[in-house]
């Protein structure tokens, strides 16, 4: 059950902290999802029984969900909303600051 609740917690902290950077870099959110971060760190921490094992998967969920959110994070964008998940993944991945500085920009339409 312990190790259950650790990969959740790493997910969703691992989800939270890009959430706040995507598609600009949000001030207060970034600071609360620090603050998140490290209080998950410290409670962690102080679960009784914890091994290094418990440590390495909060850590892994953690940079799993990191990785992973950027697929969600993006769907709204202009130029990726005709693509699937992975392969806004992978565009996103490659191309972070495009994205970023085309976020309001239009596509024009095609004429047919």
């Amino acid at each position: 059950m312990t190790y259950i609740l650790l990969a959740v917690v790493g997910l969703s902290v691992g989800i939270l902290f890009p959430s706040s950077l995507i598609p600009r870099t949000r001030l207060v959110p970034l600071i609360a999802s620090v603050v998140v971060l490290f209080a998950s760190i410290y409670f962690v921490s102080l679960i009784p029984g914890i091994n290094s094992n418990g440590s390495t998967l909060f850590g892994v969920s953690g940079l799993a969900g990191a990785l992973l959110a950027p697929g969600f994070l993006w769907k709204d964008h202009p130029m990726l909303k005709d693509l699937g998940y992975f392969d806004r993944l992978k565009y996103s991945s490659k191309n972070f600051r495009m994205l970023r500085e085309t976020q309001d920009e239009q596509l024009p339409v095609r004429q047919s």
